[in-house]
């Protein structure tokens, strides 16, 4: 197994990283030590080019390799992809006895994230397309219900605006009439 290491504050965590690691029976330890997104991560850049198939990468905790959920992804993706594995020591992830259910889930939940990404991306359009402002609450599907029982005359529109939980002014805006 290859081991990595990585510390966020203090070298201490890196040496008792790199002792876990070799307990855990690491040959080697790459490490780094810097926290920023923007540092390069030669080590773990080191560690992944030792990694062949059936190899393993090893790491304490999965915070460690990865710094947000779409890194791990991309992480075990591309170890999948090697035919290598991934072993984490806190979480007890092993995937070279979990017949790669490990890199499925991640598979999946990545598929999750892009699907939510183009979902927040329309929300994002319809928002700019709407202009600034809150989101309006006497939405069209409302409006769709409310109207034609005002226009028949059984709801009035101060009853609408209640049971809409809008003041009476906004059906009367929608109604096209300046009278409150």
């Amino acid at each position: 197994m290859i081991g990595y290491a990585r510390s966020v504050s203090a070298p201490v965590s890196l040496e008792r990283q790199a002792a876990a690691l070799r307990r855990a029976g690491c040959s080697t330890v790459h490490s780094d030590d810097a926290s920023s997104g923007r540092v390069l991560r030669r080590g773990l850049e080191a560690a992944l080019a030792d990694i062949g198939p059936g190899d393993a990468l090893c790491v304490v905790s999965l915070d460690r390799l990865a710094r947000s959920s779409r890194d791990l992804f991309a992480y075990a993706a591309g170890l999948s992809q090697r035919q290598a594995h991934l072993v984490s020591l806190a979480e007890e992830i092993d995937t070279r006895r979990d017949n790669g259910m490990f890199f499925g889930v991640c598979a999946m939940l990545d598929r999750l994230h892009d699907a939510g990404d183009v979902d927040r991306r329309a929300v994002s359009a319809a928002r700019e397309a709407r202009g600034p402002g809150p989101e309006p609450r006497l939405t069209d599907a409302v409006w769709s219900r409310l109207a034609p029982r005002i226009a028949s005359g059984e709801l009035s529109a101060a009853r609408a605006a209640k049971l809409a939980g809008v003041h009476r002014a906004t059906v009367y805006r929608r109604l096209g009439s300046s009278s409150a």
